[in-house]
């Protein structure tokens, strides 16, 4: 299990996994590969890396769990993110690349596909959203902040706080906050009142 986030009013599990043997996860990065000649291949069919899984308990004396839904993806997840006011589940990848997945109000039975968008270049290391605004907030391994309208999937302010990879992401919502962690212990702290573009207020360092 990469992470995982309980919701204990719907008594919902969401997780996502991945392979832990390195070595099959290799074999199937190399066997999800489009080769050229292989051009008419389907885009569906592919080995799995990670997925996002949905269990619900089956009842609320026990902590037994079945299984709603599951989504497969040929990346390696590297963040996800749950939006309650929006449904919205915010997937980031290895490869740069964040799939939104809107699920069913109430029981979250069912879910659809929202958009894939391709943001980063790198491992996408944490995606949060403001659902005020409409907004998703990422950072990668390629240093870069980027803000997102979910709506649009039109990209906004793109802003490289430090020289190094940028590791995690929180975004407080009350006082309209997010602060990005770097992987040297830095700490920045930016404005998001303004929509278009964050204003940094102060760095610290660990």
């Amino acid at each position: 299990v990469h992470s995982f986030r309980y919701i204990p009013e719907n008594e919902t599990l969401f997780m996502a996994t991945y392979d832990t043997k390195t070595v099959r996860r290799i074999d199937h990065y190399t066997a999800n590969l489009s080769l050229p000649w292989e051009k008419n291949r389907d885009p569906t069919e592919f080995l799995a890396v990670s997925s996002i899984e949905v269990k619900k308990k089956r009842s609320p004396h026990d902590w037994e769990f079945k299984d709603l839904w599951e989504k497969e993806y040929k990346y390696l997840i590297g963040s996800f993110h749950w939006d309650p006011k929006l449904t919205l589940m915010v997937v980031g990848l290895d490869n740069g690349m964040i799939d939104c997945i809107l699920v069913a109000e109430g029981e979250f039975q069912q879910f659809e596909d929202f958009g894939t968008m391709k943001v980063h270049e790198n491992k996408v290391t944490g995606v949060v959203t403001d659902a005020s605004k409409g907004l998703l907030y990422s950072i990668s391994w390629d240093k870069q902040f980027v803000v997102t309208q979910i709506s649009t999937q039109k990209q906004g302010a793109r802003l490289t706080p430090s020289r190094h990879a940028l590791t995690s992401i929180y975004y407080d919502e009350q006082n309209e906050r997010v602060f990005i962690g770097s992987a040297v212990g830095e700490i920045f702290i930016y404005d998001t009142t303004q929509a278009s573009t964050p204003h940094l207020i102060t760095t610290l360092h660990a």
